[in-house]
This record gives structure tokens, C-alpha cells and sequence, in this order.
């Protein structure tokens, strides 16, 4: 009986990860067949990874590009230059108060 050393037949188990960054449309494996625009997420270290919604279209999901733009939190397994999520929200930073004195009273 022969032995499976393809790294294909290795049960993988992925931790969740929660990864935070700046979703960008753009044109993703480039230069190959599967070029396609697709959005990145930029996360705080600079690392770029291509967002895919797990049960979504890879190339062109609707849900994944209403992200486009934004700063999001993603749930998901990295795969490659890839993270396939499960969940993802906008996170929306408070606006700073201006300053405004205080009017004396008189």
C-alpha cells in the first residue's frame, strides 16, 4: 500500500482568525488566469490579503465588494495570500469632538 505525501491529503486544521484592515478593490493574480478585480485587505503589519467569502463567488461576490473602501473585521482561515471569512463588519472609528470653549457666563 502506498502512502499520500501530497500536502492535498493532509488533514490542515486552520485556526479562526480575526483580521482588522482597509478593504481596496484591485486586480488580484495578476498575470495568470485567474486575474480578476478583487478586494484586499491591508491589515496593520502591511500584509495584503485577497478577501473570499466562504460559499461566495471567488471572483465576483456582491457581499465582498460592499466591503470595498472600508475599514473592516474579518473571521476567517488564512489560505495562501488568502483569507476565506465567515463573517465581516465595518468597524467605524468615533469621530473627534472639535473643541469648542465654553461661553462664560455673565
Amino acid at each position: 500500500m502506498q502512502s499520500c505525501l501530497h500536502v492535498f491529503c493532509l488533514p490542515l486544521y486552520r485556526k479562526l482568525e480575526c483580521v482588522r484592515g482597509r478593504a481596496k478593490l484591485e486586480t488580484v493574480h495578476r498575470g495568470t488566469g485567474s486575474e480578476h478585480l478583487g478586494v484586499t485587505l491591508k491589515d496593520s503589519n502591511g500584509k495584503k490579503s485577497v478577501l473570499v467569502r466562504i460559499g461566495g463567488n471567488p471572483f465576483n461576490d456582491p457581499e465582498t465588494r460592499k466591503l470595498r473602501g472600508r475599514n473592516v473585521e474579518v473571521e476567517g482561515y488564512r489560505v495562501g495570500n488568502q483569507v476565506r471569512y465567515v463573517s465581516a463588519r465595518e468597524i467605524r472609528r468615533p469621530r473627534p469632538t472639535p473643541y469648542r470653549p465654553k461661553k462664560s457666563v455673565e
